[in-house]
């Protein structure tokens, strides 16, 4: 038996092993990439008519981070973690700064 996968197959193949599965190259590739989501984000809750306030900057966050860093573990993994739950706080931040400015008419793109 094979461990390696090919599109050609017409089933699949387990693949034996650990997978490291980097879905950015550094550090700023990853913000660059939150602050993409959280806009797409935003933009989907502004055409979805989805409505943010204040309340939402505060604690919609926390609660990301909260999910990410104790719930899920991220914390145990240390540094990646830590910014991972940082990641999450800002994507949320950011996801629902950006709804308010597109509710108040201030968005530009």
């Amino acid at each position: 038996s094979s461990d390696v996968c090919s599109s050609d197959l017409e089933e699949s193949t387990l693949v034996q092993g650990w997978l490291d599965h980097y879905s950015f190259v550094s550090i700023a590739h990853h913000f660059e990439k939150t602050v993409y989501y959280a806009k797409l984000g935003a933009d989907d809750y502004y055409a979805k008519g989805r409505r943010a306030g204040i309340i939402n900057l505060i604690i919609n966050p926390a609660v990301a981070w909260i999910k990410m860093s104790v719930l899920r573990g991220a914390l145990l993994d240390g540094f990646p973690g830590v910014l991972a739950g940082l990641s999450a706080w800002l994507h949320v931040f950011l996801k629902y700064a950006m709804l308010i400015q597109k509710q108040r008419g201030e968005h530009r793109s």
